[in-house]
């Protein structure tokens, strides 16, 4: 998944029994998240105000490709005394709401900008053959 230019990935360590505000500036925008326990015995929850977004029962929740708008402070909630590790890509705003942003290709030249490129390319190597054509065989 190829995220927005401004997209913030946080890794995020909890260590026994807490609650714990990760993000607290809503509108924010989810793409991913992955969670891993060192232990078996207990629950890691990712929060968006009261609603799940993640829950991780056992050992790991693979990664999971996500665009949740979360309109509230984002929190962690975990039960049990081993540690959890929470790695969440975001951007802080929300998407839906976005006016169209520019999409850019390469190192800050968008896909327009590259079109163009090229038709001007293959005009000046059209021109510069028929003017070496031109040299080559003179009209008598």
């Amino acid at each position: 998944m190829i995220y927005p230019q401004d997209a913030i990935t946080k890794t995020f360590l909890v260590d026994g029994v807490m609650p714990e505000t990760f993000i607290d500036n809503p509108p924010t925008t989810i793409f991913s998240v992955h969670i891993q326990q060192s232990g078996q015995a207990s629950e890691t929850h990712l929060l968006c105000g009261t609603e799940n977004i993640a829950i991780n029962y056992s050992k790991d929740y693979p990664l999971d490709l996500i665009q949740y708008i979360c309109n509230s402070n984002l929190h962690i909630s975990k039960t049990g005394n081993d540690q959890a590790i929470i790695t969440l890509t975001y951007i802080k705003r929300d998407i839906s709401q976005a006016t169209t942003t520019q999409q850019y290709a390469y190192n800050g030249f968008s896909y327009g900008d590259l079109i163009s490129g090229v038709f001007l390319f293959l005009i000046l190597m059209v021109l510069s053959f028929s003017l070496f054509l031109k040299m080559l065989y003179p009209k008598k």
